[in-house]
């Protein structure tokens, strides 16, 4: 696994950018949506928006074509466990650690994907990423910006 860190870019405060996967930027202040983009040849760029009221749900959009490519769905009231659909691929996206913000994407028992989230500032998220998700920065950048959404629930919860 590659590690790369999610770094916020000296030309705008919203972008962050991770080192050969792609870019993420916030929507607004107070706002949880997101979009990302791949860098590259193949260049994509997609909206990531939670959905429902709980925050049980997000979907990620083509914003070329406006059609989902990808989505969240927690399987459990209190927990941020969940399966992420990509391309019409599922995995599992689950914490790792009890302790820490720190999260695992997998396809069965391979982990793809871990994300060590520490909130703000910049260099909010550090990415293990196996080289399988090499051709899937989308899913990347997804999984990322829901690493962040969780982190800001949490800390949301522990304000009020």
């Amino acid at each position: 696994m590659r590690e790369v860190e999610l770094r916020r870019s000296a030309r705008d405060r919203r972008l962050f950018e991770a080192e050969g996967v792609g870019w993420l930027r916030h929507d607004r202040w107070l706002s949880h949506r997101g979009e990302g983009g791949s860098v590259g040849s193949a260049a994509a760029e997609w909206s990531f928006e939670p959905r429902g009221w709980t925050g049980g749900r997000a979907e990620a959009l083509d914003r070329r074509s406006g059609l989902p490519i990808g989505g969240y769905r927690r399987s459990a009231t209190f927990s941020q466990d969940g399966e992420v659909t990509w391309a019409g691929r599922v995995h599992e996206l689950g914490r790792a650690s009890r302790w820490r913000s720190r999260f695992r994407l997998a396809d069965g028992p391979a982990t793809l994907l871990e994300l060590d989230v520490r909130g703000h500032g910049s260099r909010p998220v550090t990415l293990r990423v196996d080289p399988a998700l090499d051709g899937e920065p989308g899913l990347v950048l997804f999984a990322c910006w829901l690493g962040r959404l969780f982190a800001a629930q949490a800390a949301a919860g522990a304000a009020g």
